[in-house]
């Protein structure tokens, strides 16, 4: 059942202190939830996208991984893709020569014998900092809002990436995108990030990389903010208006190492 409002005993934490800002657009994908299938034909279908670097999906964020596995040699790599209902980022992780593992919370219908299908239960010591690389796309700021089905938990993002830590290597990458602007919880569809809670969701990583949107495409804000920099776009982000931020959906793509 989807819980139409924040509850008060939950507001505190899921806000920060108070400090973000609540608005509401209620939507209900518990369906999703519904066995999952991976097949050879959409396996060729994405294959032929990913020869053609069209998009499919996520827009700018999508052209930004395709400029990421253009300079990344990825062969023989073992990537975890977290969160996958369609086989795409698995495909193009197969298209460019890695060996990919999808990450669910039940087990999916997988006739694809080149992508390794695995739960949160499957993980264990068997996969301890066992991934080169580990990608989530447009997922965390979903976690514990109930959107899915999921249990509410205002940390479950914060937890989720600290988990998921574990199981990279010291050496690896974690290649995420989540939406960025001014600090909001857009209750129950997601989180959007800004300094406060990007900070905290980024603690134990550095920045490598970082693919940006050219957000003066995307949206009108005051031409002096200057986006050319991971740095510049953290000192920044509160400076995008909350409407701006729900309209354009601006997703970056962070490329993080860990703090050793």
């Amino acid at each position: 059942m989807i819980i139409d409002k924040v509850p008060p005993e939950l507001e505190k934490e899921y806000t920060l202190d108070y400090q973000v800002p609540i608005v509401y657009n209620l939507m209900d994908d518990t369906a999703t939830n519904t066995t999952v299938e991976f097949n050879i034909d959409q396996l060729n279908y994405y294959g032929e996208i990913c020869h053609k670097k069209e998009v499919p999906y996520y827009y700018k964020t999508t052209d930004f991984l395709y400029e990421f596995f253009e300079k990344e040699n990825i062969k023989n790599k073992l990537i975890l893709n977290i969160g996958s209902t369609l086989c795409f980022y698995e495909s193009m992780c197969l298209y460019y020569g890695a060996i990919p593992y999808t990450l669910t919370y039940e087990p999916i219908i997988n006739k694809i014998k080149e992508i390794k299908n695995i739960t949160y239960k499957d993980l264990s010591k068997e996969y301890y900092k066992k991934f080169d690389y580990i990608f989530s796309i447009s997922v965390f700021e979903h976690t514990g809002l109930g959107r899915y089905g999921d249990k509410l938990d205002p940390n479950g993002d914060l937890k989720s990436i600290s988990y998921l830590r574990n199981f990279l290597k010291d050496d690896g990458k974690f290649v995420l995108a989540v939406p960025v602007g001014t600090d909001v919880l857009v209750w129950n569809a997601c989180r959007i990030y800004g300094k406060k809670r990007l900070t905290l969701l980024l603690k134990d990583f550095e920045i490598i990389n970082f693919y940006k949107n050219n957000i003066d495409e995307w949206v009108e804000i005051d031409s002096r903010l200057n986006f050319l920099s991971h740095q510049s776009l953290l000192e920044n982000l509160d400076k995008i208006p909350i409407n701006v931020c729900r309209r354009a959906f601006i997703q970056p793509l962070f490329i993080l190492g860990n703090k050793l």
